[in-house]
Order: structure tokens, then C-alpha cells, then sequence
């Protein structure tokens, strides 16, 4: 699995990752995506092959329905909130061992899918 962080997340997490040895991808070290709306970015994530990593809900899952309902597939995306893993040092902490825990996981498919942090 190759994630993406959406924008809302610190490009540390990212680069923690990367020292662990997982290939992901942080929008906010990305300047051309920043532009970028959800729906692109979620197609620039599947056209990357990247599974794409959000707190934006309210966006993402309707987005998520949408493109099922027309069968047009995604990458994946992995969900979750500020409340479980807050964007404070030892929230970056806990998102860094639960998205490696993932990234460990070759079995793991979830494209087309939404996986819940």
C-alpha cells in the first residue's frame, strides 16, 4: 500500500514513514495538488496508485458513494478524525504506527474500499 496524506496532515508523518521504509506521499510536500479539489486529488491518487488518507468525512465518503454508484473504482481511501488521532506530537505519533501497521499488511486490499482508522 502507498498512501497519500491529504493536506490537513503534517508532511512529518509522512517522512516518519518514509524513514521506516514505507513509499508515502503527504499533499503538503506536493505543490501541485494543493489546488487541487477532493475529487481530484482522489483521482490523482488512484492514477498514482496511492491509497489516499483523510480526516475530510463529509467529503470523501459521499465521493466514495458516488463513484461506486457509477463504478468508477479508487485506490482506497483510509478515514479518520482529529478526536482518535489529534494533530498534536503524540497524535502524529499514534497516526505513524497505525498507517505503518497498515503499510505492513501486503494482504491488505482496499481499493474501492474505505478502511476506518
Amino acid at each position: 500500500m502507498r498512501p497519500l496524506l491529504d493536506e490537513m496532515f503534517d508532511p512529518e508523518i509522512a517522512r516518519q514513514l518514509r524513514k521506516r521504509g514505507h513509499d508515502v506521499g503527504a499533499i503538503a510536500e506536493l505543490s501541485e495538488l494543493r489546488s487541487l479539489s477532493d475529487r481530484e486529488v482522489l483521482i490523482w491518487a488512484t492514477t498514482s496508485d496511492r491509497v489516499l488518507v483523510s480526516e475530510n468525512v463529509q467529503d470523501f465518503l459521499p465521493l466514495h458513494l458516488e463513484m461506486a454508484a457509477a463504478s468508477v473504482g479508487h485506490a482506497g481511501l483510509i478515514l479518520t478524525t482529529h478526536r482518535k488521532y489529534p494533530r498534536t506530537r503524540r497524535g502524529i505519533g499514534g497516526l505513524v504506527k497505525a498507517l505503518a501497521a497498515l503499510c505492513e499488511q501486503p494482504e491488505l486490499d482496499i481499493a474501492d474500499r474505505v478502511h476506518w482508522l
